[in-house]
């Protein structure tokens, strides 16, 4: 047997391997561990999907509307399809060896962007009185529009002009 052979620790690795759980936080941990440098640009994407979620759950619970099953599967099919093309967008700058990944950061700021653009759609409906919310009704108006399936000008009254 060679000298750096370590007969416990294949054991232990073998016993993590059997199951399922056990596959799934290796393969968990190998991937987080290969994105390290650049995990602030997947995570701020992840972390304002869930925010995306957070404001469309408050909007139907404020609507007595039942369609959670629906939210979850969509934020399950972006985060996919975010994760997966950052992940790709990750991979062809790290074979081009580029340490700045600005391809990623970019990217990721796009996706950040358009989360976080749904999300204050959801805000501006629920909370029409805020004034920062307020400036950007006219951009917001089609994903608002989107959103509740009617004419924005039936909720929110048009702006009065100041003299």
């Amino acid at each position: 047997m060679p000298p750096f052979f370590n007969k416990e620790l294949y054991m232990k690795i073998l016993g993590i391997l059997k199951t399922g759980c056990g596959w799934f936080i290796t393969a968990f941990s190998a991937i987080y561990n290969f994105i390290w440098p650049e995990r602030s640009t997947f995570i701020a994407v992840f972390v304002l999907v869930l925010f995306d979620l957070f404001w469309a759950m408050v909007y139907v619970i404020n609507q007595k509307k039942f369609v959670l099953s629906e939210l979850i599967r969509q934020v399950f099919s972006k985060l996919f399809v975010y994760i997966g093309c950052l992940f790709v967008i990750y991979l062809v700058e790290m074979n081009f060896g580029h340490n700045w990944m600005i391809a990623t950061k970019t990217i990721g700021t796009i996706m950040s962007a358009c989360e976080l653009w749904s999300a204050s759609a959801y805000m501006l409906i629920l909370f029409p009185n805020i004034p920062f919310l307020r400036l950007f009704r006219l951009q917001l108006k089609g994903e608002i529009e989107k959103k509740i399936g009617t004419n924005l000008d039936e909720i929110l009254p048009d702006e009065k002009p100041i003299n």
